[in-house]
C-alpha cells in the first residue's frame, strides 16, 4: 500500500474521530457547566487523548491537507487545560474547551472534510 493511500485512509478515520472529539467536548462543557464535574471528569481522559492523536495525525498529514493548518497552536491551550484540571478550576476548564480548543477543532475539521472530499 502506498504512503498516499495510507495517508488517505489515517486522514479519513481523523475527519471520523473528529466528530466524536467534538462531541464528547461539547458534552464536557455542558456537564462542567451544569455542575456534574464526575461525570465531566469521565470524558477528559479521551478528549486529551483524542486531541493528542488528532495533533499527531495533522503533524504527519500536513502535505496531504488541503488547507494549511497549524497543529501547534492548540499547544499553549493544552498546557492552560492542564493547569485548570490540576487547579480544580471547572469553570476556567470548560472556557478553554469551548470558546479556544472548539473553535481550532471545528476549522481542522473543515480543513479534513475538504481535504477528503465529503464537501
Amino acid at each position: 500500500m502506498s504512503n498516499i493511500i495510507e495517508k488517505k485512509e489515517v486522514l479519513n478515520t481523523a475527519y471520523t474521530y473528529m466528530e466524536k472529539l467534538i462531541s464528547g467536548i461539547n458534552a464536557a462543557v455542558e456537564l462542567f457547566r451544569a455542575g456534574n464535574e464526575y461525570d465531566a471528569l469521565e470524558y477528559m481522559k479521551y478528549i486529551i487523548e483524542g486531541l493528542q492523536w488528532e495533533i499527531e495525525v495533522l503533524a504527519l498529514t500536513r502535505s496531504e491537507i488541503v488547507q494549511d493548518l497549524n497543529p501547534d497552536e492548540i499547544n499553549g491551550f493544552l498546557t492552560e487545560m492542564v493547569n485548570a484540571l490540576e487547579n480544580t478550576d471547572y469553570v476556567l476548564l470548560a472556557d478553554l474547551m469551548e470558546y479556544e480548543i472548539m473553535p481550532i477543532l471545528e476549522k481542522w475539521y473543515n480543513a479534513l472534510k475538504i481535504t477528503i472530499g465529503e464537501q
